[in-house]
């Protein structure tokens, strides 16, 4: 019985930790042009890394949530970097 005790707590945790990466990736695109934004972007790089970490643990681990954790990681790298203006930057090259 501790183990599955010990599984749903791991799950819900792997859960919580995903769901902050992506709140961070959105909220640090909604802050892109606010005064706070080096703080949200701090914000989205720690929860970069921690979903990393809890990523290649779950991985190791052999769960079944890994997917999810290993799905979630570059979900937040595009989500970041996507540039969604309707017109492009002037680039002098």
């Amino acid at each position: 019985m501790m183990r599955l005790d010990n599984e749903v707590v791991i799950v819900c945790v792997s859960v919580l930790v995903q769901i902050a990466g992506i709140a961070s990736m959105v909220i640090a695109r909604i802050s892109e042009c606010s005064a706070k934004k080096c703080r949200y972007q701090t914000f989205f790089f720690a929860t970069l890394f921690l979903v990393g970490i809890f990523s290649a643990l779950m991985i190791g681990a052999g769960r079944d949530c890994s997917v999810f954790c290993a799905v979630t990681l570059p979900v937040m790298v595009v989500g970041a970097t996507l540039d969604m203006r309707s017109t492009s930057p002037d680039t002098p090259f």
